[in-house]
């Protein structure tokens, strides 16, 4: 769990606000807490460390030297004002607590949060496996409630209840606030309202955790939206026992399943355990981003995942296809690449596919799918390998950029690697910015005013030589010209143009120029043509 993030959820949670002394990476991943009294210790990174203040300096001297560049992580009751002097070439991340914080209660609940992350990937395949069984919402809420052992209620944006737990005790939770014909009563409604508890949750991204005003009731809450419209609140109340980090995961995730099952359709049943697609889905977010944490979720999933990555995306060209007609699409591209997790993703089709080989396609698998994607009017882009999944979000964006990038090899529909597209990729960036003129190389401008000139063909012949990677007998055989003839005429470019044709900074500047003419011709073959 990142420090950053363990440290907001013990002062929301239990106001835990340690103040940062120093703070070289928040983002670093603990998973053990360990509490030091003598102030003898050897210290290693993704351990968080609890001790007082006045015992930092001893601790710091009998730590042995690290290895790696990690930070070291101090949790401290401040008994005594730090020192500014930290050892050199180091990196610390310490937070100072109230001198008479409660070390070992504060080790409980920190361990006890490490554990609730570790646990999560089997609660969340409880919930996921609850909603796969299709026996409603209520059995949904039944199970969540059994995962938090406390009360959980559901109601609609008309305050009409919409399942209860049936662990509820009545006199605890505000059910006795509910009339006979199943809604929240006016009053209550009221009282939340002017708290701002409907206004916060409808507004928040995240759980809401809230202590009843004269009570010591508390409860957490949250709005579940569907296409970013609030269709139902949750509220959940600690009337069993009080709340814990893997009470927050869970309202989060219930959120999203409920937003499922309310608007539950064909394909989510086709695709099988949903824990397959919110695994893409916080992949794709970047919110899984540790490569350890990554492969233990597959794991658990019973995803198979080897050395080498790669994302492909398809989308429609008709942009105002219903969803249906994705969700037949997407069971199709499975059918014919079925080891790659297909899902529906903000109206787009992705997969993620993993291969022993370091492949992408092979000859046949990349015929069926252009076929498909051609008879289908898609666009489907291609990344590149990548070795991290942790690096998913990068390589989606990748994928994006093939399936939107236009070649004059690929205008409409079908197959586009990002390797092959990168050059058009950045000319059509760049265009948005400038004039493609300015791109374009002065000396080659200069060999296409020759050209004119003098009706020659020497462009088309410093074209095709470059293309063949300077291969003087491979040009020349389709040329279709004697070895000499083709020399001669490479003599006469570099008397025209000035440039050294072996000079590998020109050759990068001339295929640029080349494929922007390429493109420029593309662009107004199809202008002219849509003008007829």
């Amino acid at each position: 769990m990142q420090l950053g993030k363990l440290m907001n959820f013990l002062n929301e949670c239990y106001g835990v606000q340690g103040k940062i002394h120093v703070l070289s990476d928040d983002a670093i991943q603990i998973q053990t807490c360990e509490i030091i009294e003598n102030g003898q210790h050897s210290c290693v990174s993704g351990c968080l460390y609890l001790c007082h203040a006045s015992e930092l300096s001893r601790i710091l001297e009998t730590s042995k030297k690290r290895n790696d560049r990690n930070a070291i992580n101090f949790l401290l009751a401040g008994d005594q004002p730090l020192k500014s002097h930290l050892p050199k070439n180091e990196l610390y991340n310490i937070y100072v607590l109230p001198a008479d914080s409660d070390l070992i209660e504060l080790h409980h609940r920190i361990d006890s949060t490490l554990a609730d992350e570790r646990r999560y990937p089997g609660v969340m395949n409880q919930l996921l496996e609850a909603l796969y069984q299709s026996n409603g919402l209520q059995s949904i809420v039944n199970t969540a409630a059994d995962i938090v052992e406390n009360s959980i209620l559901i109601n609609d944006i008309s305050y009409h209840v919409i399942a209860k737990s049936y662990r509820t005790i009545p006199g605890k939770i505000f059910l006795e606030g509910v009339t006979s014909n199943g809604f929240i009563m006016e009053d209550i409604v009221d009282s939340m309202r002017n708290q701002g508890v409907f206004r916060v949750i409808r507004q928040l991204k995240s759980p809401l955790f809230k202590q009843q005003e004269g009570t010591q009731n508390n409860w957490l809450f949250r709005s579940v939206c569907i296409n970013d419209i609030p269709v139902a609140d949750i509220a959940i109340f600690a009337d069993n026992r009080p709340f814990r980090y893997i009470d927050f995961l869970l309202t989060e995730l219930l959120c999203k399943i409920i937003a499922i099952e309310l608007q539950k359709d064909e394909f989510y049943k086709r695709n099988g355990n949903m824990a397959y697609s919110y695994f893409i889905h916080d992949l794709l977010r970047g919110t899984l981003n540790n490569q350890n944490v990554i492969i233990q979720r597959a794991k658990m999933l019973g995803l198979k995942l080897y050395d080498s990555y790669w994302i492909a995306v398809a989308k429609n060209s008709n942009s105002t296809a219903g969803r249906n007609n994705i969700d037949y699409i997407a069971s199709q591209l499975h059918l014919l690449l079925p080891e790659g997790k297909w899902i529906v993703y903000q109206q787009m089709i992705i997969a993620l596919f993993s291969r022993p080989d370091q492949k992408k396609l092979s000859a046949h698998e990349q015929t069926l799918l252009d076929h498909f994607a051609s008879d289908n009017q898609l666009s489907i882009g291609l990344s590149d390998l990548f070795y991290d999944p942790a690096q998913t979000p990068l390589y989606y964006t990748q994928a994006l950029h093939a399936c939107s990038t236009i070649t004059p090899e690929k205008p409409a529909y079908g197959v586009k690697a990002f390797s092959d597209v990168l050059v058009y990729h950045v000319i059509q960036v760049m265009e948005q910015q400038h004039d493609y003129r300015e791109m374009l190389h002065p000396s080659l401008i200069k060999l296409e005013d020759y050209d004119r000139h003098y009706n020659t063909g020497l462009m088309g012949t410093l074209k095709q030589y470059l293309i063949c990677a300077r291969n003087i007998t491979k040009a020349a055989g389709i040329l279709n010209i004697h070895r000499n003839t083709l020399l001669y005429r490479l003599n006469r470019i570099k008397e025209i143009t000035n440039l050294d044709l072996e000079n590998g900074d020109e050759f990068v500047k001339m295929m640029f120029h080349i494929k922007i003419r390429e493109y420029i011709a593309f662009r107004e073959s199809v202008s002219g043509s849509l003008s007829r």
